[in-house]
């Protein structure tokens, strides 16, 4: 491995941590996660994007998708995403959500 090699590999390490912090604050960030849904450009964006990994904002427009997916001929799971609520409140509804609890 030559030395611009090294350096060239060393900036791509450097700038993956940056990324990696730099998205890590901003899934941390309340705030700004309050933000996005109601953004009339980014609130769009984003849900069109998660529209594909996420079968729905309900447990009935999950179980609809699921449906859908279904008639497809194709198998689906269903994992419930509010397991890294912080506030309490959040986290007693996310329990209650829980089927199997």
């Amino acid at each position: 491995m030559t030395q611009a090699d090294t350096e060239r590999t060393e900036e791509g390490d450097d700038l993956r941590t940056r990324v990696a912090d730099v998205l890590r604050s901003l899934a941390l960030d309340e705030q700004l996660k309050a933000q996005i849904p109601t953004d009339p450009v980014l609130g769009p964006l984003v849900r069109r994007a998660a529209r594909r990994y996420v079968a729905g904002e309900t447990a009935s427009e999950a179980l609809t998708r699921i449906a859908e997916i279904n008639r497809r001929g194709h198998r689906a799971t269903v994992d419930y995403m509010g397991a890294g609520v912080r506030r309490v409140r959040h986290r007693v509804m996310a329990v209650r959500l829980q089927p199997d609890r």
